[in-house]
């Protein structure tokens, strides 16, 4: 209550975004960057994907752009778990509208096979973003998962990406998602592997589905 009644008052004397800034002080990772310098990459792949499935991107702009802040927060720094949550109670806090707080709040889902879909396309379209821009980012400095070791929840993500464009009944060019994302990252195209392991959780999660192995085979 503490934390968070500091929070509030904060944000509700400067504003959510003032906080943003602060960012660059959250290492996401030493050879890939702030968390600063992946909300660039993310508003910008929001733009894109958005642009690609027909959503309004001034929303899914707005939500991109604030969707971390909370990693900077008091109550975050103390509760790991909350965040997103937390940031979409600051958000509505600070005078956004439903359709970006909630974004917030539902922009790492699905974290599992069983966890619930964004629920907006707004939502969708942040979740991808930052989805799409952590698995680009990770291949391109070769911190890919081997075996059973998967440190940075790659699997997870790339999961994610399928539940979402799939379930979400999306008709969605992941190369062109992909390789906006690497240029996000200066690099001159994603990585060669990125697309087959996306294709191998494709295998794995339509066969969970019980489609017939040689369907879900030709298909791929």
């Amino acid at each position: 209550k503490f934390f968070f009644e500091n929070d509030l008052r904060f944000i509700k004397t400067k504003g959510i975004s003032s906080l943003t800034k602060n960012l660059n002080k959250v290492t996401f990772h030493n050879k890939i960057g702030s968390q600063l310098d992946r909300i660039k990459n993310i508003e910008e792949l929001s733009k894109k994907i958005s642009y690609q499935i027909g959503v309004d991107s001034s929303k899914c702009l707005i939500a991109s752009r604030i969707c971390k802040t909370d990693l900077v927060t008091q109550v975050v720094s103390e509760f790991p778990e909350l965040q997103g949550i937390i940031g979409g109670y600051y958000a509505a806090a600070s005078g956004e509208v439903t359709a970006v707080s909630s974004s917030i709040t539902s922009h790492y889902r699905p974290q599992g096979p069983a966890d619930n879909l964004p629920v907006t396309p707004t939502a969708m379209v942040v979740a991808l973003a930052d989805k799409v821009d952590t698995l680009v980012g990770f291949f391109g400095i070769d911190a890919k998962p081997t075996g059973s070791k998967d440190p940075f929840a790659l699997r997870r993500a790339a999961l994610g990406v399928i539940r979402i464009i799939v379930d979400g009944k999306l008709n969605l060019p992941l190369v062109i998602v992909l390789q906006a994302a690497a240029k996000g990252y200066g690099f001159a195209s994603f990585d060669p592997d990125l697309l087959p392991f996306i294709h191998d959780r494709l295998r794995g999660y339509l066969r969970d589905q019980k489609m017939r192995h040689d369907v879900v085979a030709a298909a791929l």
